[in-house]
């Protein structure tokens, strides 16, 4: 079940609201838990019993180690386990049918035969709970955080349907107060909530899937028939794509949280609006990036060990986070792409003056365009179609300069032209300066109306999931 889909808006959320508002508080927990485990099975009953496992796994794992002594050997060889079981189930999932059909690869060169492809299946949003339950255990074993002594109170908090599918990744540490407060919110936050989750709405039905139209037909048709402006076209079209897609479904994951009184962290700021690689990612996926950044990067020594070092620490952990996204050598690609820019402007100390308007301009043009390059290494089927098309794009496909159907006129239609021109215009910070010049009532007016156009479209197209499901 999709926050888009007209069974979730007109169905569940209703129902899930109306019976938690009369909840007692101190069953609102497990409500949450039942409310939580039951929208998960509604799209993966059959997998439900590994969010499960990773529910009283990760609960028990916090338990033990909060009941060991600090700095004490069996506290680092719990959490160890812990992590390394977290990662288990997530590479049998996620990585099995890859690292069998690698090495498939390498046999049919030699006597030895191949190995069979096990078609395991990957349940939803395995890769945001694995990497939640890790960061648990860790902040427990780091004592930042007090292990949850309730079942139910963690179930709720690792099940919590609003980020379960598709992130924000939430930590604990974060939530822990609001969880145990299991509180009902003030009528000006539940109706900020629904602002909120309207806005994302629209971002992923009006502007998102409008433009999933034209980046779909680009990356699905024959490198042979795509122009140079063709290509840059579908680029953009997916870049903002993704980003009103994600930024979307996190801003509808925000507003639910705060129908529910709890406080989710922001996931996305602006990031088309950074100057330098490094401040795209502290802009795009906050909630990832962070999570490599004190999970991985500063274990790894950060920056403690000169620049040398430093700079390969940057490029391991983006390739791992590319590798993260999916299966696939494009996003292992587009991890590397994204780790060696950083790695650069970490190697050269790049930074751009704030009041420096040409570094700020050249900063941007010089981001968007690794971005977009990235992008379509994300999306492409493979490297060979990324190669392709990055060289139509960069003008030396000599086979490109012979397209002259303007195939790309007849993806710009009116609706695509207007999500284009919108999304442009929201990827800044000025539609959010705006709406601070507006009062409570004529927020409440525009976001009925998009939630109101936004289900129209709904009732009217095919149904779209969001890209980042399948991550």
């Amino acid at each position: 079940m999709a926050f888009s889909s007209l069974d979730f808006l007109y169905l569940y959320i209703p129902a899930v609201m109306a019976v938690y508002s009369f909840t007692p508080p101190a069953a609102r927990n497990a409500f949450i838990l039942i409310a939580s485990l039951s929208f998960y099975a509604f799209s993966e009953w059959q997998h439900t019993f590994v969010l499960l496992i990773y529910i009283a796994g990760n609960w028990a794992f916090g338990v033990a180690i909060q009941r060991t002594p600090k700095q004490s050997a069996m506290r680092r060889q719990i959490t160890t386990f812990a992590v390394l079981s977290n990662l288990a189930g997530l590479i049998f999932f996620k990585y099995t049918g890859f690292i069998i059909h690698n090495i498939n690869d390498l046999l049919f060169w030699t006597d030895w035969g191949t190995l069979a492809d096990p078609r395991v299946h990957l349940p939803i949003g395995i890769s945001f709970f694995a990497f939640q339950g890790i960061s648990y255990v860790v902040d427990v074993s780091r004592s930042q955080v007090t292990a949850a002594k309730s079942l139910v109170t963690f179930g709720a908090y690792k099940a919590f349907f609003p980020q379960l599918i598709a992130g924000p990744i939430v930590r604990y540490k974060d939530v822990a107060a609001d969880f145990s407060a299991s509180r009902m919110p003030p009528q000006e936050e539940i109706a900020a909530g629904i602002r909120r989750f309207a806005v994302g709405l629209a971002k992923k039905v009006l502007i998102a899937n409008t433009l999933a139209v034209p980046a779909d037909a680009v990356f699905s048709a024959p490198v042979g028939s795509l122009s140079l402006e063709m290509v840059w076209y579908g680029s953009l079209c997916y870049a903002l794509q993704i980003y009103f897609d994600f930024s979307g479904y996190s801003d509808m994951a925000i507003g639910l949280a705060q129908i529910f009184g709890i406080r989710i962290p922001e996931n996305f700021r602006h990031p088309y609006t950074a100057a330098t690689v490094r401040e795209f990612w502290q802009r795009w996926h906050i909630s990832l990036s962070t999570w490599f950044r004190d999970y991985l990067y500063i274990p790894l020594g950060g920056s403690r060990h000169g620049r040398i070092r430093t700079t390969l620490n940057l490029w391991c952990v983006f390739l791992l986070c590319g590798f993260w996204h999916g299966a696939e050598w494009t996003f292992i690609a587009w991890g590397a792409w994204h780790g060696a820019f950083l790695a650069i402007e970490h190697l050269f100390s790049v930074r751009v003056m704030a009041n420096a308007w040409p570094l700020q301009i050249g900063g941007r043009i010089y981001t968007i365009l690794v971005v977009l390059f990235g992008w379509v290494l994300f999306r492409s089927t493979d490297l060979g179609q990324a190669g392709e098309l990055i060289s139509v794009m960069t003008g030396f496909s000599i086979h490109a300069r012979d397209v002259n159907t303007p195939l790309w006129l007849d993806l710009a239609n009116w609706q695509v032209l207007t999500a284009l021109t919108v999304g442009v215009i929201a990827c800044t910070d000025l539609g959010h300066r705006a709406t601070h010049y507006l009062s409570i009532g004529a927020r409440n007016i525009a976001a009925t109306v998009a939630f109101a156009m936004a289900t129209i479209v709904l009732a009217s197209s095919a149904f779209n999931p969001f890209i980042y499901f399948r991550f």
